[in-house]
Parts: C-alpha cells; sequence; structure tokens
C-alpha cells in the first residue's frame, strides 16, 4: 500500500464531510438503500432476484431462507464521532437477519453486488459463499422509531 501525507490530507475532508453528513454519505452506487426491512424478505422467499456484475454481466439468484443471527449484536455509541443531528439513543433498536440465497454456475466470489427485484428494486448486498451453489447476506441495521429517527 501506499501511504503518504498527501493522500491522508486528501482523505480526511472527506471523512470530516462524512461524519457531518451521513445521510449524503451512506448511500450505494445503485442509488438509494432502502431501509430492508427483514418482512420484506421473509415475504419474498422462493423469489427470484437478478444480480449484477461490476463486468456488466448479471445472474439469477433465489432466496431460499431468512434466518436469526447466531448473536444478539451491540452497537456501542462513540461520542467525538457521532454527530448529534443524528440523535442516537444510547441503546438504539437494530434489526440483525442472515439472507440465503442459491445461485447455480460458476462460484462467485464474496463481494458487494447489486440484486434486483420489482418490490425491493435494486439493493446492494456483501455476500459471502457459504457452501454448494449458496451465498449467505448479513443485514444488520438501526431501526427507526416512529419520530424517524434513529
Amino acid at each position: 500500500m501506499n501511504h503518504s501525507r498527501r493522500r491522508l490530507l486528501g482523505v480526511v475532508p472527506a471523512v470530516f464531510a462524512a461524519a457531518a453528513f451521513p445521510e449524503l454519505a451512506i448511500s450505494a452506487e445503485a442509488g438509494d438503500t432502502p431501509e430492508l426491512p427483514r418482512g420484506k424478505f421473509q415475504s419474498l422467499i422462493n423469489a427470484s432476484f437478478r444480480v449484477e456484475f461490476k463486468a456488466g454481466g448479471s445472474r439469477w439468484f433465489t432466496l431460499l431462507s431468512v434466518g436469526e443471527m447466531p448473536f444478539k449484536s451491540t452497537i456501542y455509541r462513540s461520542y467525538p464521532v457521532m454527530p448529534r443531528h443524528l440523535k442516537i439513543p444510547l441503546s438504539p433498536v437494530t434489526e440483525s437477519f442472515i439472507l440465503e440465497f442459491q445461485s447455480l454456475g460458476e462460484a462467485l466470489s464474496q463481494g458487494t453486488y447489486v440484486f434486483q427485484h420489482p418490490s425491493l428494486g435494486r439493493t446492494p448486498l456483501f455476500i459471502v459463499p457459504s457452501g454448494n451453489s449458496t451465498y449467505t447476506a448479513t443485514i444488520n441495521r438501526l431501526v427507526k422509531n416512529s419520530s424517524g429517527s434513529l
């Protein structure tokens, strides 16, 4: 890796901008990322998703299951880094679950791929090969409360 003072000084403003305006910084190359609630995926078991590759190709994946996380995730608040306008409570509510997909053909390496479905739109997911033509995606997200804040 090539580390230099010039490169560091080029990255620091972007980090501060992302901390100040996270709603602008947290977006995917496929457009705005939907909230991805578990219930939406639960209703799509056995549905087909078109998955796009960066090289331009695509393949069909089938959602096999929506599972529980083997442990409850914990989020720790970092006071100096967390922008105050996000209003994240000391004990935020999270939703965590695992998606199991199957796809035939040559095995894909782990990475982020854009999944497309008519009811979800374009959704980038990080998948990991987990066995015989199966892939796993882990969703761990903050849940908005009724006031709309995290």
